[in-house]
């Protein structure tokens, strides 16, 4: 692996950049830094149904093993990683097996393909420089693979949580007086006035005679 980063005048920037990522990400000394482009497309097909959530942490990492080539980098505590990989037409089967930085291995792949899917998530106080390796099984040839991270952006937002009975608005006491209810019209009619003691009856009543 080159520790140093080289600007040639006729190619610039471009290639120290390239340099210095392959140091964050530690491939064994098998690396191809420019893999096939039909390779390149092999992966972008395996990505698309991770792309909605996931962002490529690294470039595209590609080796030409005898029997296994090894890949390292690093993790970040509580982030969510899948690792893609494929292989070229001259390979038939390859495994993938993925360990953490204490070389146990946590994830493997072992399906009859040339092609390799692992998800992961680090858990508390496990994070940091995990190792990948690419084992040839049947054939021969180049092989790739590739880092895609979940993006901080695409997490879920919490749920605010409810509040509790104690702190919910307590009901207002009403303080006015009640307002009357009004009665029909027909009870708020005025009643007939009594008839009067001392009022004669007309006619008089016939008086009888002794």
């Amino acid at each position: 692996m080159l520790t140093t980063c080289i600007r040639p005048f006729f190619v610039g920037v471009s290639v120290c950049a390239m340099l210095v990522e392959a140091q964050a990400a530690r491939p064994d000394s098998t690396q191809a830094l420019w893999p096939t482009k039909a390779l390149k497309q092999q992966l972008a097909q395996l990505a698309k149904p991770v792309l909605a959530d996931y962002r490529p942490e690294f470039r595209v990492w590609s080796a030409y093993p005898e029997k296994s080539a090894h890949y390292y980098f690093p993790t970040e505590e509580g982030a969510c990683y899948w690792l893609l990989g494929s292989a070229g037409p001259g390979v038939q089967d390859v495994d993938m097996y993925l360990r953490d930085r204490d070389d146990h291995t946590v994830k493997e792949d072992r399906d009859s393909s040339p092609d390799m899917k692992l998800h992961f998530c680090t858990e508390r106080g496990r994070a940091g420089q995990f190792h990948v390796e690419l084992k040839l099984k049947k054939g021969q040839g180049e092989v790739a693979m590739q880092v895609y991270k979940r993006h901080a952006a695409m997490k879920q937002p919490l749920e605010q949580p409810s509040a509790a009975p104690s702190e919910q608005p307590k009901p207002v006491a009403n303080t006015t007086s009640p307002t009357p209810a009004r009665k029909p019209a027909s009870e708020n009619k005025p009643a007939p006035p009594e008839p009067k003691k001392d009022m004669v009856k007309w006619p008089p009543a016939p008086r009888k005679h002794a």
